[in-house]
């Protein structure tokens, strides 16, 4: 497979899974590292922490592959919406269609650039629920841009978080269901 066999990071603010980051990939839920955003850390949370109800994760390939796992660490009522090759562009529409009261989660970076309007759209959709933007590792020109475009809309917005999937992976190689680079002979 690709660079990224499936994976998307499910922490961050106590609001989703919690600070400890469950991270749901091909291989199924693993613990790794506190996520990063704008918050404190927090202990470990259920997804319906506060009454909000179940999250909406809305991503691309990487969240369908991973979708059963998604469930799994963030609850059965979790909403994964994702489809092949979507953009970060598309979230918006997503995100102010749905009706749930619960964290949005957007697992979207990989299939090319993230603008920050388009982050600031998804923001604006999202109101008063909690946004856990989730950093991209994709071999691409684009990912440490998007990267930083992720995590400059989280320290902007006290509502959002951002999981730094890129060094989550890196700490722990192996999670994203990545194969160790061998040489040919």
């Amino acid at each position: 497979g690709g660079a990224v066999a499936g994976g998307a990071a499910a922490g961050a603010g106590g609001a989703v899974a919690g600070a400890g980051g469950a991270v749901a990939g091909a291989g199924g839920a693993v613990a790794c590292g506190p996520a990063v955003g704008a918050g404190p850390a927090v202990a470990p949370a259920a997804p319906t922490a506060g009454g909000a109800g179940p999250a909406l994760v809305v991503g691309d390939s990487i969240a369908l592959g991973s979708a059963e796992s998604l469930r799994r660490a963030l609850g059965a009522g979790t909403v994964v919406d994702a489809k092949v090759g979507r953009q970060f562009s598309a979230a918006p529409a997503i995100v102010g269609r749905w009706p749930g009261a619960g964290p949005v989660v957007v697992d979207l970076g990989a299939n090319g650039t993230v603008q920050a309007a388009d982050i600031d759209a998804v923001i604006a959709a999202a109101g008063d629920r909690r946004v856990v933007l989730v950093g991209v590792h994709v071999p691409r020109r684009w990912q440490d841009g998007n990267n930083d475009v992720l995590r400059a809309a989280a320290a902007a917005h006290p509502t959002v978080e951002f999981v730094d999937w890129n060094a989550l992976v890196g700490a722990h190689p192996g999670a994203a269901g990545e194969q160790p680079a061998r040489s040919r002979s």
